[in-house]
């Protein structure tokens, strides 16, 4: 079934999937909802400030489609297979899948197999992702594992990406990666 997630949904302690696998995962924008946010977050978790370990994310499908040049409420739009916004710990974790993304929102997009974002770590994880991106925004980030991994503290360690990754657009920006689209500092 199709649910609306966003930064509220966070997790601050430690998520351990003991090996389970979540199948069928399907996840879509809904732009009748009004978010007063500066970012939108889209993933099976919004954001994480805890230790995500041993969980497998199969045939997830995650849509962000915006296309009216009139909706620009969010500076920052994150999608992830598994966590939209990471400031925790991702370990031993698997997605596979499709993420679209076709929109026109606010400053950036970052779109990763598992972390749309992340300034934390992500290890001993990996993603079979097909990703597939549009947008004019002013910069597009997007990476098989994580989209954008920012400062000395983004870490990404032992990880690999088997999904394909495409991104489109007339945009300032454009970072594509096969494991991370863009890393700062």
């Amino acid at each position: 079934s199709e649910h609306h997630l966003s930064h509220y949904f966070e997790i601050t302690g430690i998520l351990n999937g003991n090996g389970h696998t979540i199948k069928g995962l399907q996840l879509s924008y809904d732009n009748s909802i009004n978010v007063f946010t500066s970012s939108y977050n889209l993933a099976l978790i919004g954001l994480s400030n805890g230790t995500i370990t041993g969980l497998s994310v199969e045939d997830v499908e995650i849509s962000y489609i915006d296309n009216d040049p009139n909706n620009t409420q969010f500076e920052n739009v994150f999608v992830g297979g598994i966590v939209a916004e990471n400031n925790g710990i991702i370990e031993y974790c698997n997605v596979n899948g499709k993420i679209t993304v076709d929109g026109n929102d606010g400053e950036q997009i970052c779109v990763g197999g598992i972390a749309g974002f992340n300034e934390e770590e992500i290890k001993y994880s990996s993603s079979n992702t097909n990703i597939d991106v549009n947008s004019d925004t002013k910069s597009v980030n997007v990476g098989g594992i994580v989209g954008y991994s920012k400062a000395s503290k983004g870490k990404i360690n032992s990880c690999s990406n088997f999904g394909d990754v495409c991104a489109l657009g007339i945009v300032n920006e454009i970072c594509v990666g096969g494991i991370v689209g863009y890393a700062s500092g």
